[in-house]
């Protein structure tokens, strides 16, 4: 049996964050029963069950739920090493940046200018809106990063505080 690789774990993570094997394999530029015949080939290798499929719906397994984590450090490794070995134009794609008004208007300039510089093979596509559609876009997957501003009515998985503006 051959060994599985790089492609095998991140189908892994992309199908349990996008909770679908077609949007995975969207992601990923494949098709649905590639990102399948991967996501097998990990299970059949480590000898276990990762991933619990019904129509149209995939849940984790509870060794799912263990290895997601390693699996995401793997990942974030594998983007710390090419950052190092090449900078910015070892990353290439379509980043889904939705950005409130707010940011718009003040610093997303500054920052799409950086972001072009340090990874200039990263297309932006942008959408400014209200909060609460941009919550909706992010949980329903149809954007990868949001810029808003609070108070949510829930909370995404990586959230990180970039400061306060006062309302005047």
């Amino acid at each position: 049996m051959p060994r599985f690789n790089l492609k095998h774990i991140e189908a892994f993570v992309l199908v349990a964050d996008l909770g679908s094997f077609r949007r995975a394999a969207a992601r990923l530029n494949t098709t649905q029963p590639n990102i399948s015949n991967r996501i097998s080939q990990l299970e059949q290798h480590i000898g276990q069950v990762l991933m619990e499929r019904d129509a149209g719906s995939v849940r984790l397994t509870r060794e799912g739920r263990a290895l997601l984590e390693p699996a995401r450090r793997v990942l974030a490794s594998v983007d710390a090493f090419a950052e190092a070995a090449g900078g910015g134009a070892a990353f290439e794609g379509v980043l889904r940046l939705g950005v409130t008004e707010l940011v718009a208007q003040t610093w997303l300039r500054r920052f799409l200018l950086r972001m072009k510089r340090d990874y200039p093979a990263i297309d932006v596509e942008l959408t400014v809106d209200l909060s609460e559609n941009l919550s909706s876009a992010l949980f329903s997957r149809d954007l990868d990063l949001t810029f808003q501003n609070g108070p949510f009515d829930r909370k995404a998985r990586f959230t990180e505080a970039l400061g306060r503006c006062p309302h005047v």
